[in-house]
């Protein structure tokens, strides 16, 4: 009996030691989410996205945005918006906030899209590392003041990726009453097809049509691309 009392003694720091590798983070933390910002004459459609933990050993899929088109219409946007031009990236209530398939609040080491900008038909695949500042202020509690005055507790769970017809993705952080800009990606590869197989003559024949619309309504041309005006960030948020 005290062979076996000592052999378990010897294994508790081994247990305590392996739950210490992995991440704490507080227990009123939101589940992490992936949101989307686009310009309203460069659409993107997202077709894969997900979530990686190298340490942990998962991936944690995210829902597909099934409303790209309509959230990006322009006389909806121009709604809250009354001079957004349709070329720039617009934040606030155009922003899908896309949570989880199987939840959680432990951060990912990095997140992949697949996405497709849909107005010049190119495929790209995106991927961002979170730095460990970047999760620190993720998983850090901030109060922020409701426009009613009221004070609330906060977190910037929300990574929010803004997407530009040259493959380059715009990352913010959502939370906390404001989107914190952290960093513009370049792609990480450029693909013949979206992860359907559907390719540019595919997207030439369902959105064609729709953007040269769009693009009319707006007395616009889209190429050659405009980069000082596609550039710009709208908000509705002030």
């Amino acid at each position: 009996m005290k062979q076996l009392m000592a052999t378990l003694l010897l294994l508790v720091p081994v247990v305590s030691n392996a739950f210490a590798k992995v991440p704490s983070v507080p227990e009123d933390m939101p589940q992490w989410r992936i949101g989307y910002a686009m310009s309203s004459l460069y659409p993107a459609k997202v077709t894969e996205a997900y979530g990686v933990n190298e340490e942990q050993d998962w991936t944690s899929s995210v829902h597909n945005d099934m409303h790209f088109m309509r959230r990006s219409d322009l006389n909806r946007i121009r709604q809250d918006i009354a001079d957004y031009d349709g070329f720039g990236l617009v934040l606030g209530t155009p922003v899908t906030k896309i949570s989880q398939v199987t939840g959680t609040q432990t951060l990912p080491d990095s997140v992949y899209l697949y996405w497709a900008s849909i107005s010049n038909q190119r495929f790209f695949t995106t991927k961002w590392d979170l730095p460990a500042d970047i999760k620190t202020l993720m998983s850090t509690k901030e109060t922020f003041t409701r426009y009613d005055g009221v004070v609330r507790d906060c977190y910037r769970t929300d990574m929010i990726f803004g997407f530009l017809p040259n493959g380059n993705t715009k990352v913010w952080l959502r939370g906390c009453g404001e989107y914190k800009y952290i960093t513009e990606l370049a792609p990480d590869a450029e693909l013949e097809a979206d992860t359907f197989g559907n390719d540019a003559a595919i997207y030439r024949a369902n959105y064609s049509k729709r953007i040269a619309e769009r693009s009319e309504d707006a007395g616009a041309l889209l190429d050659p691309i405009p980069w000082d005006r596609v550039n710009k960030v709208y908000s509705d948020i002030n």
